[in-house]
């Protein structure tokens, strides 16, 4: 696929962004690694969107610096607790929010396992002005697909 028509798939995305960069691939995850890691969270029930990204990209980091393979996640939510405690911020992580994403161990993207199969991403950044955290995405396929990961909050320098 030499093109990425902007279909919300992520069979096409990760398709186009393994052909654009060779070098750099997303690795997929067979099902018996996915039920192999959903052990890790045995009274979660991810949503669905989540575990299809992780079914192409899930094995490996193809964003630099970014913590998201399914061999990362078992840790980011100790790591993002640390982060807020550390920076004193106001908010704290409900039990049912789940840290998918974390970059250089400054930032992170989470979604809230009550709010549906296709949940809203929020963000935290200690590079940010926030005083709560900042809904980024309407949905996390959307997220994934639109932004890439590339997310800041207009308070952070570029």
């Amino acid at each position: 696929m030499n093109v990425y028509t902007g279909n919300q798939s992520f069979a096409e995305f990760f398709s186009y962004l393994n052909m654009k960069n060779p070098s750099n691939r997303f690795n997929a995850c067979n099902s018996e690694i996915i039920q192999r890691i959903l052990v890790n969270f045995p009274n979660l029930r991810l949503p669905s969107a989540y575990v299809e990204f992780m079914r192409y990209a899930g094995n490996g980091n193809y964003w630099i610096g970014s913590d998201c393979s399914f061999d990362d996640v078992p840790k980011l939510r100790e790591w993002a607790d640390e982060l807020l405690e550390e920076n004193s911020f106001p908010c704290k992580l409900k039990e049912d929010d789940f840290v998918f994403w974390m970059h250089q161990g400054y930032m992170f993207y989470f979604f809230n396992l009550s709010e549906g199969d296709d949940p809203p991403v929020y963000y935290y950044s200690e590079a940010a002005e926030i005083s709560s955290f900042v809904k980024c995405s309407d949905s996390f396929t959307k997220f994934i697909i639109m932004q890439g990961g590339q997310y800041r909050h207009d308070s952070e320098q570029h």
